[in-house]
């Protein structure tokens, strides 16, 4: 058998011939542009051939570069598929995400015949390290130079026991308020829908305050008052909803990597979730 080039140089080539930027495929493989340029380098002087013209931040592909590119990505392509998911053993798919969409995940892929492991955690999740296959989560501006589809946009709903409940008339203390974390300013909260009734809201400093959509749910189901949550963290509550709803400014995403945007597995749970025509449907990152 020949000696092959390097497989670093080999993949520096690949995502930066399919990004069209030194800088977007460093972002992707987790090292620095200079780094992708070098191995660009190293691979052209071994090939003997001159792969891209460079002009100012942009690369085009020469002839030379044209040739072989298309090769190279059909082979990290069933590399891909046949590496699959991070979770090697056992052949699941990993799924990362947010916290108040974990239920509505959980329903969406529970008709699914194999098995998922599903993993709660707040934003960002680094995909480019392997700790997931997939992202659910609100908005996706965390996440620049990957595939980011939409699932749609969700409203926050008050909530309460019973329907015999008006928030209007409740006192301070009986309202439940969620602390998103610092990371999180577009959420709306009981200010926000006391405003679009054209009243004054409650004090929040006399109320339960709480980071996750459990907890409220739990205080909720105890009576301790009512709650504003998105629809997509009450799974099955069996909760009554008390009035209007307030629709989210950003939508729900799926974030995948690039590099793995033909994954037919990825592509079924995609699917699953909502994002129709494949990964073609994908967007660009939604910014707040």
């Amino acid at each position: 058998m020949p000696a092959l080039p390097s497989l670093t140089a080999i993949r520096s080539f690949e995502a930066a011939a399919r990004c069209g930027s030194f800088a977007l495929a460093a972002r992707e493989l987790g090292v620095t542009p200079a780094a992708v340029s070098l191995q660009v380098k190293a691979l052209e002087a071994e090939l003997g051939r001159r792969l891209f013209l460079r002009q100012g931040n942009r690369i085009l592909l020469t002839d030379a570069g044209r040739a072989i590119y298309p090769r190279l990505a059909n082979a990290f392509k069933e590399l891909a598929e046949a590496v699959g998911p991070v979770d090697h053993g056992r052949g699941r798919l990993v799924i990362s995400v947010l916290p108040m969409l974990g239920p509505w995940v959980a329903a969406r892929l529970a008709g699914e015949g194999e098995p998922f492991e599903i993993r709660l955690a707040e934003d960002p999740v680094s995909l480019i390290k392997g700790e997931a296959d997939l992202r659910v989560t609100y908005g996706g501006h965390l996440y620049p130079d990957h595939r980011v589809a939409t699932l749609g946009t969700d409203e926050m709903v008050p909530l309460g026991l019973t329907e015999e409940l008006d928030p209007l008339r409740l006192p301070p203390e009986r309202f439940i308020h969620m602390d998103w974390g610092p990371g999180y300013g577009s959420l709306p909260g009981w200010a926000e829908w006391f405003a679009a009734q054209g009243r004054q809201a409650p004090d929040p400093g006399l109320g339960w305050r709480v980071n996750d959509p459990a907890l409220a749910l739990s205080l909720l189901r105890d009576g301790r008052g009512v709650a504003l949550l998105p629809r997509a963290a009450l799974g099955g509550a069996g909760v009554a909803v008390l009035g209007a709803a307030l629709p989210l400014p950003l939508p729900n995403v799926l974030v995948l990597l690039q590099a793995r945007a033909q994954n037919q597995r990825l592509l079924r749970v995609a699917a699953r979730l909502g994002v129709g025509g494949g990964f073609g449907a994908f967007i660009d990152p939604v910014t707040p």
